[in-house]
């Protein structure tokens, strides 16, 4: 190799070793945010009864949901001990034949319907009635579901379940009869209120 090669190979060497040093050809951008996960929470929530054209039940009488870190102790508590899933089950495991058996046993403790968040392995919401079977039941969403359900499913009867995008049942509205696989691109994370009846 030539003197004058030599030196543009050591050159050459030193201009790669800086700019390695200062984060090579960096732009100066900012790296893309880690995405920011949240473990699923799985909460019940028990709805009163409500007759179309009567006033909702006031907000300080309706129970604040209860919520676990896995569906199977949610539905557990749900069902009063009843059911007892599999550790590893996710809120789509649930068939109806499942709370057949309670239904009939405790006609008092009925399980009316299943939100979810991000499909069946994300969060859920259990809606439950002391009341017995699929009467009218209409309940506006807490905060933390306001806005972000995407699948449904309802049990016990309850053949028609209306998500609306506003509160007391009003604004654009889907029916997801007993249930939703997707609640579809005009109504998705956009409900924030449900009701249900036969």
């Amino acid at each position: 190799m030539t003197h004058f090669n030599f030196k543009r190979c050591a050159q050459a060497l030193v201009i790669t070793s800086l700019l390695a040093g200062c984060g090579g050809t960096d732009t100066g951008e900012p790296a893309a945010p880690e995405p920011v996960t949240h473990a699923a929470q799985h909460c019940v929530m028990n709805v009163l009864p409500f007759t179309p054209g009567e006033p909702l039940p006031a907000a300080d009488t309706v129970p604040a949901p209860k919520c676990f870190s896995s569906f199977p102790e949610a539905i557990s508590f749900a069902t009063g001990g009843t059911v007892r899933l599999p550790a590893t089950a996710n809120p789509r495991d649930l068939k109806e034949s499942d709370l057949k058996s309670v239904h009939q046993a405790a006609p008092n403790e009925t399980v009316i319907g299943i939100e979810y968040k991000d499909g069946y392995s994300g969060s859920s919401l259990v809606f439950t009635s002391l009341y017995g079977g699929c009467g009218s039941y209409l309940v506006n969403l807490p905060s933390d579901w306001d806005n972000v359900i995407s699948y449904s499913r309802s049990f016990a009867g309850c053949n028609h379940s209306y998500h609306y995008d506003g509160l007391n049942g009003s604004g654009a509205n889907v029916d997801c009869g007993g249930g939703c696989a997707y609640i579809g691109d005009t109504m998705n994370d956009k409900t924030s209120s449900i009701f249900w009846t036969q």
